[in-house]
């Protein structure tokens, strides 16, 4: 049985978190919210041709993901907001 890969990593997450899988939750539901949130700012900033807010954005993404351990995400927000400067 294949297993797709986690975007996560949740053991680090958890043990970051001291084992406090309500902290996890909470944690991952506020950055949904805040990609959901981003999602449309930075439609609005390519729309609006805003290299530099589409950049701050991208930065912003790049921080919380890896704070959060995602895998994927840090690499390619990182590689938006270079092309952005």
């Amino acid at each position: 049985m294949n297993q797709t890969p986690s975007c996560i990593d949740f053991a680090a997450l958890l043990e970051m978190l001291g084992g406090d899988e309500q902290i996890l939750t909470s944690l991952l539901s506020k950055f949904v919210e805040e990609l959901i949130s981003d999602h449309a700012a930075s439609e609005q900033a390519t729309i609006d041709y805003d290299a530099g807010a589409l950049g701050q954005i991208a930065g912003r993404i790049k921080g919380t993901s890896a704070n959060l351990h995602a895998l994927i995400l840090p690499a390619a927000a990182r590689e938006l907001e270079q092309a952005c400067t």
